[in-house]
């Protein structure tokens, strides 16, 4: 009798992760800042646009820096890695010298980009099958 090999789980497609995530973010931020634009806060609108199109080229950054590192090793990356957040500072700065509400919308626009990441790698998480009669973990 032969053994059958386990399947193995699906992969997340983390392109459309990504792209969705991405999508849901900018989409989420035009709203935003639209409602707050329609209220006259025109400060807290820019910050929504602003953060809303950072968050993702932050994430993907982030992603190509790390992919980075493990192929090539910390070798040559502490300056890359010094720049990042030298850049972060300085973006956060001029948002702050924009005003206060500015910097809050930009915030509030990563709070949300960061949930919804979360959100969609949930529901893409491969799930683990149990058979019946198997404990489960």
């Amino acid at each position: 009798m032969k053994r059958k090999k386990p399947l193995a789980p699906p992969q997340p497609n983390l392109k459309r992760l990504f792209l969705v995530t991405a999508l849901g973010t900018l989409g989420g931020a035009l709203l935003l800042a639209l409602g707050a634009w329609g209220l006259g806060k025109r400060d807290l609108a820019l910050g929504f646009l602003i953060g809303g199109f950072l968050a993702p080229l932050n994430l993907f950054a982030l992603g190509r820096f790390t992919g980075k590192a493990l192929t090539q090793g910390a070798t040559g990356l502490e300056g890359r890695f010094f720049l990042k957040w030298v850049l972060f500072a300085l973006v956060g700065f001029l948002l702050l010298r924009v005003s206060l509400s500015c910097l809050l919308g930009a915030l509030l626009s990563y709070t949300w980009f960061l949930a919804l990441l979360a959100w969609r790698g949930i529901q893409e998480a491969p799930r683990k099958r149990i058979s019946p009669g198997q404990d489960r973990p």
